[in-house]
């Protein structure tokens, strides 16, 4: 069973899509929370600055809210782009919550927070 985030927007698939070429043009920028600068895939007006959001993921019976989670955030829009390695540390994190056994739990997010401990 996978994670799903709680607030799944219908044009993610493009957001998707932009990634995935990015990745085969061979660009190594960050996406989100590294202060890389890109239009809105969404709303394709804004651009994105510097920022944090919070983060839902939902699993069974274990819900996983995370919030002050370093992103790209449109300055039109208001949508959010993680990049890479915050999403690999937000899914373990959660990971880690489902192995515990948790149903519910609020975090703040903070990248050297080792696994295990909130």
């Amino acid at each position: 069973m996978s994670w799903r985030p709680i607030a799944f927007r219908t044009k993610s698939r493009l957001l998707l899509q932009y990634m995935s070429q990015m990745r085969d043009a061979g660009s190594r920028q960050s996406i989100g929370g590294g202060g890389h600068r890109m239009r809105c895939v969404l709303c394709r007006y804004g651009e994105t600055k510097p920022g944090t959001g919070t983060v839902t993921l939902e699993r069974g019976s274990t819900t996983l809210v995370i919030k002050g989670v370093p992103a790209s955030v449109c300055a039109n829009c208001d949508e959010r782009y993680y990049d890479e390695e915050v999403t690999a540390h937000l899914l373990a994190l959660a990971e880690e919550a489902v192995q515990a056994g948790v149903h519910v739990d609020v975090r703040e997010y903070r990248a050297e927070q080792p696994l295990g401990r909130a």
